[in-house]
């Protein structure tokens, strides 16, 4: 009898221990939101490399499904990188629900609690198009700019390697021929990374003053002064096109509306591979 009521005594302080440590981690994840793919806890990029990268992991959403998230934290709240970004991916629901097509990259910076670390979490549904072995060569490409602390290139890297692949672009073997040509994936990928970023700042501010231009009865040009008037006088437009934070939130520029917002699935069976910096 004594070493029944032991037993069950072991057997609850354990569940309890689970349930506490199990909150404990979901108190320490972003709040997933509809239509947003970077979480910078540990302010590695500024506003507007924020911007660009939230814009081509919408566009990637809007063209594959597959979804990608980058998660910035500056300690993982004390657990293993792959624990968090593994957690991260089933309990934000990244991905759709009938494809677990999603992938989390979480970052760590070296600070004065340790090593840097990175870990890219694959969902079920993309393990075959990006086995564990892959995914620790796009690791060990992105580490180089992270020691260096050049994120925004790393991460890049990174993400253009997983969008290839994920999108079926790109096979394991051409992958693997290719992926030693680093400098000049990097070149390209700087090239668009201007472009696109270029291409965005210019459809915000055309659509924008065509609102101002119908709300207010005005000519294109006097809607266009009024428009870039506003953005040097604040610092940070950019960032209220992005986020909604600002006199324009409702122009449509926050990643999308309607439809599908990447987040509802799930399914993140432990592939995946890190590394530390």
């Amino acid at each position: 009898m004594g070493s029944m009521r032991a037993f069950i005594i072991t057997s609850l302080a354990l569940i309890s221990l689970s349930v506490s440590s199990q909150t404990q981690l979901e108190d320490c994840l972003p709040v997933a939101k509809q239509n947003v793919f970077v979480y910078d806890l540990a302010n590695l990029l500024s506003d507007q490399e924020e911007l660009s990268i939230s814009y081509q992991l919408t566009a990637f959403k809007d063209t594959t499904s597959n979804v990608i998230i980058v998660v910035t934290h500056p300690d993982f709240c004390g657990y293993e990188p792959s624990v968090f970004a593994i957690e991260a991916g089933d309990q934000m629901g990244v991905g759709r629900k009938d494809l677990d097509n999603g992938i989390v990259m979480a970052i760590k910076p070296r600070n004065n609690l340790g090593a840097g670390q990175i870990f890219i979490s694959i969902g079920e549904g993309l393990e075959g198009a990006i086995p564990d072995a892959l995914t620790g060569r796009i690791v060990k490409r992105m580490i180089p700019d992270f020691k260096k602390g050049d994120w925004v290139s790393g991460i890049n890297l990174g993400l253009s390697d997983l969008m290839l692949l994920s999108s079926g672009e790109i096979s394991e073997r051409e992958y693997l021929e290719n992926s030693g040509n680093t400098s000049k994936q990097k070149l390209l990928m700087f090239f668009v990374f201007m472009l696109m970023f270029g291409l965005i700042i210019i459809i915000a501010i055309v659509a924008n003053t065509i609102r101002v231009m119908s709300v207010n009865h005005l000519a294109f040009g006097a809607a266009l002064a009024i428009i870039l008037a506003e953005m040097r006088v604040k610092h940070n437009a950019y960032n209220q096109f992005s986020h909604g934070t600002g006199r324009y939130r409702n122009s449509g520029f926050s990643g999308g509306s309607g439809g599908f917002g990447g987040f509802g699935g799930g399914g993140f069976g432990g592939g995946g591979a890190g590394g530390s910096f």
